[in-house]
C-alpha cells in the first residue's frame, strides 16, 4: 500500500507530457481509504475503484467506468498496464493496446517507446 516512488515519477512524467494518467484497480473500501489517506491516489488524473464502481478486473465493466473518465478519448489510444494476466486479457478484449508488468522498468520502457511512435 505504499506507492513505489519511480513509479510516481513515472506517473508525473507522463503527465508532464500532457497524458491522462488513471488508476484502475480492484480493491476493498477500508484498503482504498487507507491509500486514499496516505495520498497514493494523489497523483492520477483520475481513479476507478472496483469497491466504489461494483465491477472488478477483468469485467468489461470497468474498463467501460475508465474510458468514461477518459472523455472521449478511443480505446485504440490507451494503454493499460497490470500484472494480472487476467486483467490484461480483459482490457485486451475491451480494446485497449496492454503490457504485462512483470518487471516496472521494462514496463516503463515499452510506454516511452510507444509514445515515440505517436
Amino acid at each position: 500500500m505504499t506507492p513505489i516512488p519511480f513509479m510516481l515519477k513515472f506517473v508525473g512524467d507522463l503527465k508532464s507530457k500532457g497524458y491522462p494518467v488513471g488508476l484502475v484497480s480492484n480493491v476493498f473500501l477500508e484498503t482504498a481509504d487507507i491509500i486514499r489517506q496516505n495520498g497514493g491516489y494523489d497523483s492520477f488524473d483520475f481513479t476507478v475503484l472496483s469497491c466504489e464502481v461494483g465491477a472488478r478486473k477483468p469485467d468489461q465493466k470497468i474498463y467501460e467506468y475508465a474510458m468514461e473518465k477518459l472523455n472521449g478519448i478511443n480505446t485504440s489510444e490507451v494503454v493499460f498496464l497490470d500484472d494480472r494476466q487476467h486483467s490484461i486479457d480483459g482490457a485486451r478484449e475491451f480494446g485497449l493496446n496492454t503490457i504485462h508488468v512483470i518487471n516496472h522498468e521494462n514496463a516503463m520502457k515499452e510506454v516511452y517507446s510507444l509514445i515515440k511512435r505517436t
